[in-house]
């Protein structure tokens, strides 16, 4: 699939959510890694970017219906894609990025692109913690029945 205004090709591969319902109002959330294979000089890598996504829903007129998407950062890797080959990176380049997704982040300043420096990640875990504490009282809101609500029968 390819990456609308990135510039590149990536596949998102993604697992089985767990999912938390309180009447009309529900919070999925589903781990995911999204992989790239890039050219870095002449060497052919894989990036791939691990993460979390949280998908915020409301349930109106019979439907749910994602309110928001959320990704927090968890890690990412960078590696040749065949054995044997090596890649050609100075260490320093990657050290001003955060942990969290610091590869993705140096592989798309490359390409003229910025990641935006607030993106929730691991590494900066009361910001992660803040994030969760915002879903769980979006969730544990006053339920406000709609027509189309399923009911207790």
């Amino acid at each position: 699939m390819a990456a609308g205004g990135w510039g590149g090709h990536s596949v998102h591969r993604l697992s089985p959510p767990a999912i938390r319902v309180h009447g009309n109002r529900a919070l999925a959330e589903r781990p995911l890694a999204i992989e790239f294979r890039i050219t870095i000089g002449d060497t052919e890598a894989d990036l791939t970017s691990y993460a979390r996504s949280q998908y915020r829903a409301q349930l109106a007129d019979g439907s749910w219906r994602i309110a928001r998407i959320t990704t927090i950062y968890e890690r990412d890797t960078l590696m040749p894609s065949l054995p044997g080959t090596r890649l050609d990176i100075d260490a320093q380049d990657l050290a001003d990025y955060r942990p969290s997704h610091r590869c993705l982040a140096w592989y798309l300043s490359r390409r003229g692109l910025q990641l935006r420096p607030d993106l929730p990640g691991d590494d900066q875990p009361e910001a992660v913690a803040r994030q969760y504490e915002a879903e769980a009282a979006s969730l544990a809101g006053p339920h406000k029945p709609c027509a189309g609500d399923f009911t207790d029968t």
